[in-house]
């Protein structure tokens, strides 16, 4: 929330590089709002590209944080009879992923 967005700015947030399982994370954020999608009369697309490997480094849990919520304010401001789309792949030369 706020209080992470000052850390950011203040460059004092700690983000970790650990193995974890990217697949396995995003079906979670997507069970978490499947009902609520349902229950606003919306449609949840998730798509994970198959040639992605589910393993990768990364910090799951600001990863998830994020993930909350962009899922939660796409389904909390898409009208009735919408589509939330998560597609999930590989974007190539991406300067954001080098370290």
């Amino acid at each position: 929330g706020i209080l992470d967005l000052s850390k950011v700015e203040a460059g004092k947030m700690t983000i970790d590089s650990i193995p974890m399982n990217l697949s396995s994370l995003c079906n979670e954020v997507v069970s978490l709002f499947a009902i609520k999608a349902r229950q606003r009369g919306l449609v949840l697309d998730y798509h994970y590209t198959e040639s992605l490997s589910p393993y990768i480094k990364g910090d799951p849990v600001r990863l998830k944080q994020v993930m909350v919520n962009l899922v939660n304010n796409a389904i909390k401001f898409t009208r009735e009879g919408g589509r939330v789309t998560i597609d999930v792949k590989h974007m190539q030369d991406n300067p954001c992923l080098d370290n």
